[in-house]
């Protein structure tokens, strides 16, 4: 167990400084994302724990100390260049606070609990962060614990009690376990020895951390490791080259190069195995590499990339997967051409942001299971073209692109456009596009999540 500071928040909180958009909580990391799934690079040190930094903060010009009425929903907004993360309040577009020396992990994900608690990994100190949105007199940090650097992926367990990240050395993966109240530390190690990312979710009953490192999957009551017994009681033998789970109920789904992957989990313990192909209603190859459970609970839905040179991006097809829990059933159709980005959900849509050199787009997909579009895309969203796009027949890899998010009712939705500090704020019932500007000019293509107060968080998979 490890000792852990308390982070101290030196945060002038601003009221009144207004911008164009609309109510809801948005975390924009403007940093080399390869198109919405690959990590931004980061200055991150390298030792494990690091001691707590002060957060300094500077006001925006415009910023006022106008009193208003609580924010009906939040935008977080991060800038890893910058090393600033920015918290507005909506629908006055105010900001409320500005963290300096930040830097958002990307690749790993956020998490933004029912009450408010937005839970990230800060790559500048190595650090697990909880930052209180809707706390009294303004968003302040709640609590801190170190972490390793590296971070790739993470979770929460059902109760929002738990967080649990994943790291991997060249012999070692390390799945840090914290106790999100006492912000206490424990720490898993197993041995690895295939090449790939290490996978972490929790769930089951009694409470169960379910590790997967290249070749196995591995489950360890949370329990015993908060009692320091950490080697696993059941290990399962699973295909090398995950990248990205979803845990729904008793059952728990690895994408896997070849299939999906499906294991019934018993609390600590494996069930059934079985297998989901990726080729489905005639259309072939390519996996999803972000999946999303849908706030239905019952539906697994991402978009598969064909694989193509990297001077072809242009010519990448993308269709979108979705599949029916109870039935196990998969639906597969077109969706977009060239770049499709990290989807964003919704109580009852799903948003894919798109680059293509002939005309960049939102597509709006239908997620309320008893309409007859589910499924379906049933609105397109022109966007404005990025001001430094990538370049059809040359490599994207440096380049800008674009991310997404959306309120949890579905009402608003949101994409980055990397480079240019502008956020394409989209009414979804109308598709009217407005824009934010952002102090700083978010490089690379952007990683968004949104939160308002009363929404749900159904995914525990941190995206």
């Amino acid at each position: 167990m490890l000792a852990i500071r308390p982070i101290l928040d030196r945060v002038r909180h601003l009221r009144g400084a207004p911008l164009a958009g609309v109510a809801l909580l948005v975390v924009l990391l403007g940093a080399a994302c390869s198109h919405g799934d690959e990590a931004p690079s980061s200055p991150a040190a390298a030792a494990t724990t690091a001691t707590t930094a002060a957060i300094s903060t500077s006001s925006t010009p415009g910023a006022t100390s106008d009193a208003s009425e609580p924010p009906a929903a939040y935008i977080v907004v991060a800038d890893p260049a910058a090393e600033a993360l920015y918290v507005y309040g909506m629908p006055e577009q105010t900001l409320l606070a500005e963290f300096d020396h930040t830097i958002l992990s990307a690749h790993t994900g956020t998490l933004t609990t029912p009450d408010g608690r937005f839970i990230y990994v800060d790559a500048h100190e190595n650090e697990l962060r909880v930052l209180d949105l809707d706390a009294e007199g303004g968003p302040a940090h709640s609590g801190a614990a170190p972490i390793p650097a590296d971070q790739v992926w993470s979770a929460v367990d059902p109760s929002f009690r738990y967080y649990v990240g994943s790291r991997r050395d060249d012999t070692e993966a390390t799945f840090t376990l914290i106790d999100l109240d006492s912000m206490e530390v424990h720490e898993v190690v197993l041995p690895i020895s295939g090449e790939g990312e290490p996978h972490v979710a929790l769930g089951g009953d009694p409470l169960t951390m379910y590790a997967y490192v290249p070749g196995s999957l591995n489950a360890i009551e949370v329990e015993e490791i908060l009692h320091g017994h950490t080697e696993p009681p059941a290990t399962l033998a699973v295909d090398a080259g995950a990248h990205s789970q979803v845990i729904a109920g008793d059952k728990l789904y690895t994408s896997l190069t070849a299939f999906l992957h499906v294991v019934e989990i018993d609390g600590p313990s494996f069930g059934a195995v079985s297998e989901i192909a990726w080729n489905a209603d005639g259309l072939e190859g390519g996996r999803i590499g972000r999946m999303r459970l849908t706030y239905d609970g019952g539906h697994i839905q991402g978009a598969l990339a064909a694989t193509v040179p990297p001077e072809q991006w242009q010519d990448r097809k993308n269709d979108l997967f979705t599949l029916d829990l109870s039935s196990g059933v998969p639906t597969r159709t077109p969706l977009a051409t060239a770049i499709v980005g990290r989807a964003a959900m919704s109580e009852t849509l799903a948003l894919y942001p798109g680059v293509n050199p002939a005309g960049d787009a939102a597509y709006l997909v239908d997620l309320v299971p008893s309409s007859a579009t589910f499924g379906q895309v049933v609105r397109t969203v022109e966007l404005a073209p990025l001001g430094t796009p990538p370049v059809a027949g040359t490599s994207t890899s440096g380049t800008h692109s674009r991310a997404a998010a959306m309120t949890p009712d579905g009402t608003w939705g949101f994409v980055t456009h990397g480079g240019d500090g502008i956020v394409s704020v989209i009414e979804t019932a109308t598709g009217t596009v407005t824009t934010i500007e952002t102090p700083s000019t978010l490089d690379g293509s952007g990683y968004l999540a949104a939160w308002e107060p009363g929404g749900r968080l159904v995914d525990l998979i941190a995206r």
